[in-house]
């Protein structure tokens, strides 16, 4: 028995291990692998991100399916494990904290469950690659039994012996406080964080169902506010995070396949969180800037050693406003070996100092307006020179010449 509980513990540690690596090695922009983040954007993209009729997707809808399997699956070990506890090991302190992790699990699924039936309404063209659908169910299956797996064999042999048995009954009913009297306070300190982090992204979700018409089925998206989304792009992946560090810490932090769990939680969202911010800079030309989100890159400025947490679209903003000079920008890009279409991008501004405005004209695969010249301001009856910088047309054509290549065509039509 022994032998079965280490191989089932080595088995989702690997799993977690497996499953963490290729995505942690995808959030760094690492010369030479940019076709293996492609290849896994390609199973792990869903939603508003991945619009396709593939044979190879299915309905992102079917996120109901992952919370069917959880609540069944977490119930069923809640129960057995409950069931172990009373009747053979009530004293026994990591058991108790076992039963707990899994009492905080039922009630995340639960809400999951009933969110994806009554809160959130999908689009009709919002996929999910198939691969991703199965890890999904995976994923369902592992988490919950990471939680207890120490003690998986010893209760799956306690239940098949005891099938038949009568239940506990109501005079029993003082060993189910006993349970949780035993726990120490870090457990509870843990399920605050949980429940912190569970709020608020229960009030997210709320706020990112409430967006969509669900009578109409809208093909439309609209920026979120209110809650978390008011200082994070993504605060319902920020929320999760928080919940399995609650997790963590109701654990007590010596299981090393919950953290194990964790990491790839939040490796996994990170990931979807720097995917989604580049999807709302792309989709909305007012997206607002002073969101945060996990994606960045560190630059130290050679002379202050000032480190400086930066996205490429940020550093662009700041070559754009004036604020960092573009000699400067190139050199900094050219140091930190950032991506070549930064280059590029900075090149492009380069040609275009030089230039008059007038002269501007964006190609005819970006869809803008005409607008007029930009007047000259004048300043005590002289005339300052125009700002090409400032030009619809330069924002425009570096908008687009940034975000092409990361998904679908940016919106560029002015307002």
């Amino acid at each position: 028995m022994e032998e079965v509980g280490l191989g089932i513990v080595s088995f989702i540690r690997a799993a977690w291990i497996f499953a963490t690596l290729p995505i942690a090695v995808a959030c760094f922009p690492l010369p030479g692998l940019g076709w293996f983040r492609t290849a896994l954007l390609g199973i792990i993209k869903r939603g508003k991100i991945l619009q396709s009729k593939s044979k190879l997707t299915v309905p992102q809808s079917f996120f109901f399916h992952f919370y069917v399997v959880g609540v069944l699956w977490t119930t069923i070990l809640l129960v057995s494990l409950w069931s172990y506890a009373m009747r053979e090991h009530v004293y026994n302190v990591w058991l108790s904290q076992a039963v707990f992790l899994l009492l905080l699990m039922e009630v995340q699924v639960l809400r999951r469950f009933y969110e994806s039936i009554y809160v959130f309404n999908y689009s009709p063209s919002a996929r999910m690659h198939i691969l991703g659908y199965l890890l999904g169910l995976l994923y369902y299956v592992l988490a919950p039994l990471s939680l207890c797996c120490n003690f998986a064999p010893q209760v799956f042999d306690f239940v098949s012996g005891r099938v038949g048995m009568s239940r506990p009954g109501f005079d029993n009913i003082w060993m189910f406080v006993t349970l949780f009297l035993r726990l120490p306070w870090y457990a509870w300190i843990g399920a605050a964080i949980f429940l912190w982090g569970w709020v608020h992204q229960l009030r997210c979700h709320q706020i990112l169902g409430s967006l969509r018409d669900k009578t109409k089925k809208l093909e439309e998206y609209v920026i979120p506010n209110g809650d978390w989304f008011e200082y994070v792009s993504s605060p319902h992946y920020t929320a999760e995070i928080v919940i399995y560090g609650g997790l963590v810490v109701a654990s007590g932090g010596s299981d090393l396949s919950l953290w194990l769990l964790f990491a790839f939680v939040v490796a996994n969202l990170v990931f979807a969180a720097m995917e989604t911010q580049k999807w709302y800079h792309q989709k909305f030309d007012d997206y607002p800037h002073n969101r945060w989100t996990f994606e960045g890159r560190i630059l130290v400025e050679p002379s202050t050693k000032k480190g400086l947490n930066l996205s490429n679209n940020e550093f662009l903003e700041l070559v754009l406003s004036r604020k960092l000079d573009s000699d400067k920008a190139k050199e900094l890009a050219k140091k930190f070996d950032m991506d070549n279409e930064v280059l590029e991008i900075l090149e492009f501004i380069d040609d275009k100092k030089h230039v008059r405005s007038d002269d501007i004209k964006p190609k005819p695969s970006t869809k803008v307006k005409i607008l007029p010249p930009v007047e000259q301001a004048q300043d005590s009856g002289a005339k300052t020179p125009p700002d090409p910088l400032k030009n619809i047309h330069v924002k425009k054509e570096v908008a687009r010449r940034l975000m092409c290549w990361r998904g679908p065509h940016i919106k560029t039509e002015a307002h």
